[in-house]
């Protein structure tokens, strides 16, 4: 996890971040820290050497992310995500990053590449 707020810290003084809507800057870090911390916590149930690798391509319109790992298979437009009409003591516990993130997201892809997955976005 120090490594996820490590990304998070160089990007947020980006140059091409910095420029971003603020907006933009907040969805950004919101799916990359669901979608990774998610991968790190559910992922993997081995001690052995994992890497997760982060693509971001900023552009005038918006931000494409690849997000790469070696983990279980697990597809977040499948995921269900949580039950936001029932009230907050009756709610199962996760799920509301993974809904957010779709619902903020422009678009998500999911595609399992042999071993890996591999989560598009655009941002």
């Amino acid at each position: 996890m120090n490594a996820l707020a490590g990304l998070l810290a160089g990007i947020e003084t980006s140059s091409w971040y910095l420029d971003m809507p603020p907006k933009r800057g907040y969805v950004l870090n919101l799916a990359l820290e669901e979608m990774i911390s998610n991968i790190i916590k559910y992922g993997y149930d081995d001690d052995g050497p994992h890497r997760i690798l982060v693509e971001i391509k900023p552009e005038n319109d918006g931000v494409n992310v690849v997000i790469c790992d070696d983990g279980h298979e697990f597809d977040p437009l499948c995921a269900s995500g949580a039950d936001t009409a029932c009230c907050l003591a009756a709610r199962r516990v996760g799920g509301v990053g993974i809904l957010l993130t779709r619902q903020m997201s422009r678009n998500i892809e999911y595609r399992r590449v042999g071993a890996k997955n591999v989560v598009s976005l655009l941002i």
